[in-house]
């Protein structure tokens, strides 16, 4: 069977579109690690626990962190939360915290119960001042931001980000010293 050129240029126009999404899809969800030299110190997050205490990214220093502005509200979060939680449950031995940070209103009782509610078993907090420094700029839902042992903000991604891309990067970093 002889395949006529028109067929032949749709097919190829089709396979073209195809690798374009999947270029694009993968660009978007993708989190990119910056080199230390570039990356900016991780300050500017001022939160609190959901006892109210609060939370320093100094008392996780040597610890890669992940950090990740949701909200119960947005979608793409909650389908991050279960990818954030296998990395939690993977990788916490060997120094990963992940850290929720919800920006929603509401007392104590609504947020354990949202936590509750989507599985979370990392720990959530809330900011209690704006977010500022490296940690500018998340008006974006998800948000998510990777900080390395050093203190180093060394990647931000806004919008959904895959898990498998979220964990390539936490692996990258957790294997620096």
């Amino acid at each position: 069977m002889k395949l006529k050129p028109a067929l032949i240029r749709n097919l190829m126009w089709g396979a073209a579109a195809v690798a374009l999404i999947w270029v694009v899809y993968g660009f978007r969800t993708g989190v990119r690690i910056v080199p230390p030299g570039s990356a900016r110190p991780a300050q500017g997050l001022v939160v609190v626990d959901t006892l109210g205490q609060p939370v320093t990214l100094d008392s996780m220093a040597g610890q890669v962190v992940v950090v990740n502005l949701w909200a119960s509200w947005c979608g793409y979060c909650r389908m991050e939360i279960p990818s954030l939680r296998e990395l939690h449950q993977r990788y916490r031995n060997e120094g990963l915290v992940v850290l929720g940070v919800n920006l929603e209103e509401g007392g104590r009782d609504e947020l354990l119960a949202r936590i509750r509610d989507l599985g979370i078993d990392y720990p959530v907090v809330r900011p209690v001042a704006p977010l500022s420094g490296a940690f500018e700029g998340g008006s974006v839902l998800p948000h998510t931001w990777i900080v390395d042992r050093r203190g180093r903000v060394r990647a931000s991604h806004s919008g959904y980000a895959s898990g498998r891309s979220l964990e390539k990067a936490v692996q990258r970093l957790l294997r620096e010293h």
